[in-house]
């Protein structure tokens, strides 16, 4: 019997590696992204617990409140180069996400022709089988029309 053979399973395997390796980076990324995000909120909450702490009351400490500013300074800037950097991984991620969905659509494709392939492959054979059917009764037929009648 006749075997089905896609000529495309090649391509359709390297899709579908290409879709796991694109998922994997997508992981990847969100992981990234999350851990960036952690580092946010964990400066939010050394700039809170600095902002909780008491003021230095005396005049003696004014180089500690000077220090105390600066220090605030250097932590909103640190804050904001957080942001910029999760904001630079949300749109790494999205692009990501786009490259996935687009290697999903690439395999589904091709996925898509196969089977439209094996349902004509299935076709084919059952032409085949129905001819060879009609073939074998017509002979049947022949026969038992040639075979004299016994009495």
């Amino acid at each position: 019997m006749a075997k089905f053979k896609f000529n495309l399973q090649r391509l359709l395997e390297i899709r579908k590696h290409q879709e796991n390796q694109s998922a994997l980076e997508v992981h990847m990324a969100e992981t990234r992204l999350m851990e960036e995000q952690e580092t946010l909120a964990r400066l939010h909450d050394e700039k809170q617990s600095l902002l909780n702490r008491e003021k230095p009351d005396s005049l003696l400490q004014v180089t500690l409140t000077s220090m105390f500013h600066d220090y605030l300074r250097q932590k909103n800037d640190q804050i904001e180069k957080q942001n910029q950097r999760i904001r630079q991984m949300a749109r790494e991620v999205e692009k990501k996400r786009r490259d996935l969905q687009q290697k999903v659509r690439e395999r589904k494709s091709i996925e898509l022709l196969k089977e439209k392939k094996y349902m004509e492959f299935k076709r084919q054979i059952n032409r085949q089988f129905a001819a060879f059917e009609n073939e074998v009764a017509l002979r049947r037929t022949r026969i038992n029309e040639e075979m004299p009648v016994e009495q």
